[in-house]
């Protein structure tokens, strides 16, 4: 299969699959604002951020590292080579896994009731920590089928995950209300740990699966201690990387209620609104950012190939199409959830509060959409150090946000944190392939014609909204007024921009054909 084939056959699984799970996982929310609260849901959300350090620690970096080593011994023919450093990776994260697994059983009690202050985290992160092997394995295994551009059975198998972690979190559901019991958090850790086990599973079978088809045998003679330090050599930075990341993470979300709190809320009131924040509003505007995940899945592998053919015209092209198709969804999730977002969260969640979040974050669409492809393209040039140092700086400011804006703003400080963190991560990425001379942006058509289509848009949906007002309930005017917006934007793409598309003499590009 072509290049760009595979690069699009693969883009379109992931979306596909990414799209299908988001929109479950959507519903999924709902349903978990309906049943254990705002106050549950931040509940909920506090336990992650230690997760999230956890495998930053077991796995990330070694999942970047087989993606780069599995994809060089495969492009040389050497498929036993591949599944060698497969099995070498996964047995260091799963040791690595079962230590980090067993300090967070053990250590919960003291960091829920001492760093959290909130101790009905305890039974949730003595749950969740029997799940960390499993995602473990399940990650390097990922990373393997990712790096031979095997995508449908990760597709496959996030949406069988999201599908059973509903359903068995429905079920739990059901136990509790049939044995008189309150339904809490507990419930949806529940349904993770068990969709965690199951997608394990899933992948393994697969996995022997192909290892049989191949004729691969496990030999003690294969230079294990190669792979190992191969392994480690480029995983021990990445890791390093990832837990400073995670560490300023926790520390936001640590901070975030003792600053609520500061701000004058009481400790459950502190929780409600974070929990509304992070449970309701911002699934909701990450909810079109599937597209971009998976466009920057694929971009490493093929802006990594496309250097080492020094090809740097075909990845001037691609910077230029990724600040392009990102803007034209950026710029449309913006007009979307400002116009609509009070409506969305009254409909959706029965909360004002989650509708005016929703409508302040819709300020960031532009920037959160660019910033993850932009960085994807970053990390495939190789530059991974400079891409950690932007990402700590928007962290930097993100906690000055929390400890300066919070006290005197209230959660309003959050969420302009978040949105100066975004700007400054897309005005640094931009600024460093500027540097590298592959910078190719058009302003006129890739922002201000779209911004004058979503105008014209927005307008037309008032005006047809405005007729038919005296007929539909709310559900359908919001239902309308976003088909009616969306359509609106995209024909007007179509017809005035998509077809005449831009000479390149108008945009900041570079000649880079002497480099």
């Amino acid at each position: 299969m072509p290049k760009t084939q595979r690069l699009l056959t693969g883009t379109f699984l992931l979306t596909a699959a990414g799209l299908i799970s988001r929109f479950i996982g959507f519903f999924y929310r709902i349903f978990l604002s309906h049943t254990i609260g705002a106050q549950g849901l931040g509940i909920y959300q506090l336990v992650f951020p230690l997760f999230s350090l956890a495998y930053a620690f077991t796995v990330m970096g070694i999942q970047t590292a087989l993606s780069k080593c599995i994809s060089a011994e495969a492009a040389t023919g050497n498929k036993d080579g591949a599944k060698n450093l497969l099995i070498t990776g996964s047995a260091v994260s799963f040791v690595l896994s079962v230590f980090t697994a067993f300090l967070v059983f053990k250590g919960c009690s003291w960091f829920c009731i001492h760093i959290l202050t909130e101790p009905d985290c305890i039974p949730l992160m003595k749950l969740m920590a029997f799940t960390i092997p499993f995602g473990t394995l399940h990650i390097c295994i990922i990373s393997y089928y990712f790096a031979g551009r095997n995508t449908w059975i990760p597709s496959v198998g996030q949406l069988l995950e999201q599908i059973l972690r509903v359903f068995a979190t429905w079920i739990f559901y059901r136990f509790m209300l049939q044995q008189g019991m309150e339904a809490t958090p507990l419930l949806a850790v529940a349904g993770t740990a068990a969709a965690e086990v199951f997608s394990l599973l899933f992948i393994l079978y697969f996995l022997q699966k192909d290892f049989r088809l191949e004729g691969y045998h496990f030999r003690l003679s294969a230079p294990w201690k190669k792979y190992f330090f191969e392994i480690m050599h480029l995983s021990v930075p990445l890791t390093a990387n990832r837990i400073t990341l995670n560490l300023m993470r926790s520390a936001e979300t640590i901070l975030i209620p003792i600053c609520l709190e500061q701000y004058g809320l009481s400790s459950s009131e502190a929780l409600a609104v974070y929990g509304i924040l992070t449970g309701m509003a911002l699934p909701l505007i990450l909810f079109p950012s599937t597209i971009t995940q998976s466009v920057s899945i694929m971009l490493l592998p093929a802006v990594s190939e496309s250097k080492a053919r020094r090809e740097y015209r075909r990845i001037s092209c691609t910077v230029e199409k990724t600040i392009r198709y990102g803007l034209f969804l950026g710029i449309l999730c913006f007009g979307l959830f400002l116009t609509c977002g009070d409506s969305m969260g009254t409909l959706l969640f029965h909360n004002e509060e989650a509708g005016r979040y929703i409508s302040i974050l819709s300020f960031l669409c532009p920037f959160l959409y660019l910033s993850a492809t932009l960085s994807s393209i970053l990390n495939g040039l190789g530059k991974t150090a400079l891409h950690f140092i932007h990402n700590l700086a928007g962290m930097t400011l993100r906690i000055i946000c929390v400890l300066l804006l919070i006290p005197r703003l209230g959660i309003a400080g959050c969420l302009w944190g978040i949105l100066a963190n975004e700007i400054l991560l897309v005005i640094l990425c931009a600024a460093a392939l500027y540097r590298e001379r592959v910078l190719a942006f058009s302003p006129w058509d890739s922002l201000f014609k779209p911004f004058f289509f979503l105008i014209i848009a927005v307008g037309f949906s008032f005006f047809i909204e405005s007729l038919a007002s005296l007929w539909l309930n709310d559900c359908l005017k919001l239902i309308l007024k976003l088909s009616l917006i969306s359509v609106t934007y995209f024909l007007l793409l179509l017809n005035f921009h998509l077809i005449h598309l831009p000479k390149f003499p108008s945009s900041l590009h570079f000649n880079i054909d002497k480099k």
